[in-house]
């Protein structure tokens, strides 16, 4: 069962269908994403794996899971089949600001705090 929302509830409108293609997708697309680099680490450092053909494979993967994801809101998904080209913009726009707000607080921040000894420590897995 739906709960209404706020615009429902002010009589503004009827509630949205919940969009769980869309989500579904946000999670496969980021969720690879954020296995990635464990995985193809241990590749590297566990199974000692080729360096450049594992970053050649990370790059890869990467690249279309993030775009993928970026741009979900523009798929030929039948939950977003009504919405208009400014919320589809909208949507990305605030996906991209969440996911780099992600990247900023996951990496960059452990790379500021520990550069000098991620820089040491250069065949170590991080």
């Amino acid at each position: 069962m739906q709960q209404p929302s706020v615009q429902h509830a002010l009589g503004l409108g009827t509630p949205e269908p919940r969009h769980r293609d869309l989500i579904t997708t946000w999670v496969v697309c980021f969720g690879a994403l954020v296995l990635a680099f464990p995985i193809y680490s241990y590749l590297v450092f566990s199974e000692g794996m080729d360096r450049a053909l594992i970053a050649n494979a990370l790059a890869t993967q990467v690249s279309i899971c993030y775009w993928l994801g970026m741009g979900a809101a523009f798929l030929p998904l039948p939950s977003l089949k009504n919405w208009s080209t400014l919320r589809r913009i909208h949507t990305v726009a605030l996906t991209f600001m969440f996911v780099s707000y992600l990247t900023h607080l996951s990496w960059e921040l452990g790379w500021l705090l520990l550069h000098e000894q991620i820089a040491e420590s250069r065949n170590e897995l991080w």
